[in-house]
């Protein structure tokens, strides 16, 4: 195909255009007083290493967010010759669905990479949308779940109110000072900059990847794992180290390593395997508490087992694993999110955090965990728990994993160490009892089981140590 040079001229063109606003409001900003210089050349520090916009970077370190950047051109507006309208959607994105299926679908085009289109929605959508928008946009699309006000608004603001219009309609375009308009354009911009950093983050080691290949073998063996990580001494280190645990809870202690990988499983080996190089990822984190992380995973970890056993799938394979492995997205949103202990200071749990990460950041680590997941081509067995873990009724598949690991979630995080102390734990989260058909008598028995080993899983050390 030969290349449109009017189409390839225009998207220069515009690029370019992005470039020196992003310059000219970056200085407008200092020159106002909204950051300093200082904080200006932070961000310079962070898209040198990073890539993406200079406002982009302000808001990814907390010195800047949609709402000071709009009242700042809605103040200066008559006085500044920085178009604001390159900070916004891309009216090309935008372009892609007509008023009708953005709205009967509820997404939003937030950016375009290789064949794919990320668009954001309020909520998981279903086969038959996904293959509705692919048919639509000639791209295969990819959901991210974002704050429900943003794409309402986002909607409304780009495309108009919804209306019986036919396929056809044109996309009513809002005034470039409207603030709806920018400040949810620059949000969900964002966004797209956090998930397009996902891939900034290291591949997946050799071991893990080669493990990997060996599990997804019909006719694969236990020795040729074992040859694998025999090369590794590290890893293999710490797969005997978690076969040895109270979470995992064999009666003996295990000192061959064939005979650990035999008794876990190789989905489960493979599972610690990758829990490996998230631990190691964690670990090199400044602002992250590396130690906690890793007994929190362990007690969810043995907490997935309990109610797997308790729920009869007790032979579900990689159930240890998905515990293990739910909340890689909060060592993901840390290491993409520099100042999230600044914009998350108050101590929040479970949907609170999540409703909160996504107000405030645009990105929740769930999320964030389920987009890495994807980057690793993970199985949807730790994918899905990854994302619906504070919200199982929204799963659509591998349902039976997210119910357990988010059951086991909340187990991890009881407070106390007695029943009575956990009064009410599971009472927002009916769909994973029904999913699992457990009763009030059958929690009560699986949490009164993981209360007694948790002060023993807690007293375990790290991998690393």
């Amino acid at each position: 195909m030969v290349p449109n040079s009017a189409t390839d001229n225009t998207v220069s063109d515009r690029e370019m255009q992005k470039i020196a606003t992003d310059r000219q409001v970056s200085r407008s900003l200092v020159a106002a007083g909204v950051i300093t210089q200082k904080e200006l050349d932070a961000a310079i520090a962070l898209r040198k290493e990073r890539g993406g916009t200079l406002v982009d970077c302000l808001i990814s370190l907390g010195h800047l967010s949609a709402e000071t950047l709009v009242e700042f051109f809605v103040s200066s507006a008559g006085k500044t010759e920085v178009d604001p309208s390159h900070l916004d959607i891309d009216p090309g994105l935008l372009g892609l669905l007509d008023r009708t299926t953005a709205h009967n679908l509820g997404v939003v085009p937030m950016d375009r990479t290789a064949g794919t289109l990320l668009l954001g929605s309020a909520s998981p959508l279903d086969e038959a949308a996904l293959t509705a928008l692919e048919k639509a946009t000639g791209l295969t699309p990819r959901i991210v779940i974002c704050d429900r006000n943003n794409i309402e608004t986002a909607l409304n603001t780009h495309y108009g109110l919804r209306s019986g219009d036919s396929p056809s309609a044109s996309i009513e375009v809002a005034p470039p000072l409207d603030p709806q308009r920018l400040e949810t354009g620059t949000k969900l911009g964002h966004i797209a900059h956090l998930i397009r950093q996902v891939g900034s983050l290291p591949a997946l080691p050799e071991t893990v990847s080669r493990v990997r290949e060996i599990m997804e073998d019909p006719a694969s063996a236990v020795n040729e794992v074992v040859g694998v990580l025999t090369l590794d001494p590290p890893v293999a280190a710490k797969v005997l180290s978690v076969a040895n645990s109270a979470a995992y809870g064999f009666p003996n202690r295990i000192n061959d390593l064939t005979l650990a990988v035999s008794l876990l499983g190789l989905h489960e080996t493979y599972g610690i395997v990758l829990s490996v190089a998230v631990a190691d990822l964690a670990n090199k984190l400044k602002h992250f508490d590396y130690k906690a992380f890793w007994l929190e995973s362990m007690c969810s970890a043995a907490a997935a087992r309990i109610v797997a056993k308790a729920a009869g799938l007790r032979r579900l394979s990689g159930v240890f694993s998905a515990g293990l492995l739910h909340d890689i997205g909060r060592v993901v949103l840390v290491e993409l999110q520099p100042n999230y202990a600044d914009l998350m200071p108050e101590p929040l749990w479970g949907r609170a955090l999540v409703a909160e990460e996504s107000r405030v950041i645009g990105l929740s680590h769930t999320e964030a965990g389920y987009s890495l997941a994807q980057y690793w081509n993970l199985p949807s067995e730790i994918a899905e728990p990854i994302r619906f873990h504070h919200t199982p009724e929204l799963a659509t598949t591998a349902k039976q994993y997210v119910a357990i690991v988010s059951l086991a979630n909340v187990m991890a995080c009881a407070p106390g160490g007695s029943l009575e102390e956990s009064q009410g734990l599971f009472a927002d989260y009916g769909a994973a009892l029904e999913e699992l058909r457990l009763d009030a008598e059958m929690t009560e028995a699986m949490l009164d089981e993981f209360l007694g080993i948790r002060s023993t899983a807690l007293n375990e050390k790290p991998q690393d140590e």
